[in-house]
């Protein structure tokens, strides 16, 4: 790109730009932390979810990766240390992120209890995602810090859930004792297949986003 065109965008992470007044949604900000890792990077946690098209993920979180090369975290990226099996990643949009199971692993572990619920419901409503491939998860990582807690998380899971705000309600009426206990009903919901967004130049409103070394448009 131009020094000119540059002006028109905005820098968010190394030789990584994105057009001025283009809105940082989760999958925005996940394409262009996919861009910044490189082959080496793999789109986890939040990041992977908005890839598989969860919904209710904080606009403000920055993105996640794991990654084999350097593991230094970025203002925007966090970067996390974790081993990755083969069949744990897939390819969404031409992008590496975790699988749903793995993507549900991660985010188990490394939220509190209550909001892991939460945000495990979205995901498994999203990609119809089932309880004993997340436990598959976890015996292929016996010694994996978490995994206790993890699966208590797992027996309270109802992918009917349809807002973070019932999946609390289900929770506090569970009693005080709801970490060891099972949601009162299930309802089954299909997962929704999720498509990329449109990507273009023009000035519709499309998301548009660029680097130095490629333009995506």
């Amino acid at each position: 790109m131009t020094k000119h065109q540059l002006t028109l965008h905005r820098r968010l992470h190394r030789d990584v730009y994105i057009s001025r007044g283009t809105d940082l949604s989760p999958l925005i900000r996940a394409q262009a932390a996919s861009t910044w890792g490189g082959p080496d990077g793999v789109l986890a946690g939040f990041s992977a979810a908005a890839v598989l098209g969860s919904k209710w993920i904080d606009d403000h979180a920055p993105a996640e990766l794991i990654r084999s090369g350097s593991r230094r975290s970025v203002p925007g990226i966090t970067v996390h240390a974790d081993t990755l099996l083969p069949g744990e990643t897939v390819i969404r949009a031409g992008m590496r992120i975790t699988s749903p199971a793995r993507t549900a692993f991660d985010l188990g572990r490394w939220l509190n209890h209550d909001h892991a619920v939460e945000v495990l419901d979205a995901l498994c409503a999203a990609t119809g995602l089932s309880p004993d491939q997340i436990l598959q998860v976890i015996a292929d990582h016996p010694r994996t810090r978490g995994n206790k807690r993890l699966r208590n998380i797992i027996r309270l899971l109802d992918a009917g859930a349809q807002s973070p705000p019932e999946t609390r309600t289900r929770l506090s009426s569970s009693g005080p004792d709801s970490h060891d206990r099972r949601p009162r009903s299930k309802c089954a919901t299909a997962g929704t297949m999720w498509s990329p967004p449109a990507i273009s130049a023009g000035r519709n409103g499309a998301r548009q986003w660029s680097t130095t070394a490629c333009t995506i448009g």
